[in-house]
């Protein structure tokens, strides 16, 4: 059994104090959360292209002409998940390829005009469905949701 400190006592057994209630845990309606976001994604802005597909589309558009290295940056998705997306949206056409003009060797990339009509209309599409989603939270509400998760995240990535 893999352990955290605290869950063996000094005499090597296992704590059986009362266990914290799930509902009364963060992380299960962080969890929750995600699974009714992709749900509202798949439902309302596109059962063919992922979150993650759509923040490389993002970054791509935020920043023409970088190369996957930078885009897993700006996402924080790994390079290796990148590279798997960016083959994929080549694919579709919608990002275009060059070569760095300074070091032949790296490629760049940018929106295709049909990546940047796609990424418009997913774009609009995803602001809809982001509405939806925190609708049941007041306007002061909302903003304080994106505070908090953005510490969160913030937090987690200091670690």
């Amino acid at each position: 059994m893999d352990s955290q400190q605290g869950d063996i006592d000094e005499q090597g057994q296992l704590d059986r104090s009362p266990l914290p209630d799930m509902y009364g845990q963060a992380g299960h309606w962080v969890r929750r959360a995600h699974q009714v976001h992709n749900s509202l994604w798949t439902t309302l802005v596109s059962a063919a292209v992922t979150p993650s597909q759509f923040s490389t589309l993002s970054a791509l558009a935020d920043h023409p002409n970088i190369d996957q290295n930078a885009i897993s940056r700006a996402t924080s998705l790994d390079t290796s998940t990148i590279g798997a997306i960016v083959n994929r949206l080549i694919q579709r056409g919608w990002i275009e390829v060059s070569k760095d003009p300074s070091d032949l060797r790296r490629n760049l990339l940018t929106l295709s005009p049909a990546g940047e009509d796609e990424f418009r209309l997913i774009a609009q599409k995803a602001a809809r469905m982001t509405d939806v989603f925190v609708q049941p939270l007041a306007g002061p509400e909302q903003r304080e949701l994106v505070r908090i998760l953005k510490l969160l995240v913030e937090a987690g990535e200091q670690r």
